[in-house]
């Protein structure tokens, strides 16, 4: 009896990846043509590849970008794709790069929120596109808060005591001004 080749084989196995293909998880080292059929399949079906290739990581972002957050190892061409297509996909990166939290606020300041740890560049740059961003920063730092209290204050705050916790003291104020504006 002949052997059937290799290639014969790897085509039947294509034809059951593109129809199931959560079987991806049965293969050991798929290639990136099988992961690609299995995400064509169904792009779910990312969360059985053990290591998807950055095209097929691609591929699933592009199409749905919910599905960033279950990528193991995302390259940072991934990372940026990912939070182009939704910005609040960057709370899924331990630590985004200055630009990228950068473009997530200018894309809209309240977007900080998403950034786990925004850089001290980050939060000036928000609280100076709109001070009260300062309420969705969870640590924020205290010369980010007396720039946000000194904007909302145009600038008319008086002198700071140095013994008084400037970052809870900017979170009692935008919260009353939240309150007072509701």
């Amino acid at each position: 009896m002949r052997a059937i080749p290799d290639f014969i084989k790897n085509m039947i196995l294509l034809g059951k990846l593109q129809k199931e293909g959560w079987r991806i998880m049965d293969i050991e080292n798929p290639t990136e043509r099988q992961q690609m059929a299995a995400v064509k399949s169904h792009v779910n079906n990312i969360v059985y590849i053990k290591e998807p290739t950055e095209k097929v990581q691609l591929a699933v972002v592009k199409e749905w970008p919910s599905l960033f957050q279950h990528i193991k190892n995302p390259t940072e061409k991934v990372e940026r794709e990912a939070v182009r297509n939704n910005v609040s996909n960057i709370q899924f990166i331990a630590k985004p790069s200055e630009e990228l939290q950068e473009e997530v606020i200018e894309r809209n300041p309240y977007n900080i929120r998403y950034i786990k740890n925004p850089s001290i560049k980050a939060q000036m740059e928000a609280v100076n596109k709109n001070a009260y961003v300062i309420t969705g920063i969870q640590e924020p730092d205290a010369m980010v808060c007396l720039a946000a209290a000194t904007k909302v204050c145009k600038g008319n705050i008086g002198d700071v005591n140095p013994d008084v916790d400037i970052v809870m003291e900017a979170k009692k104020l935008f919260s009353r001004l939240d309150n007072i504006s509701s």
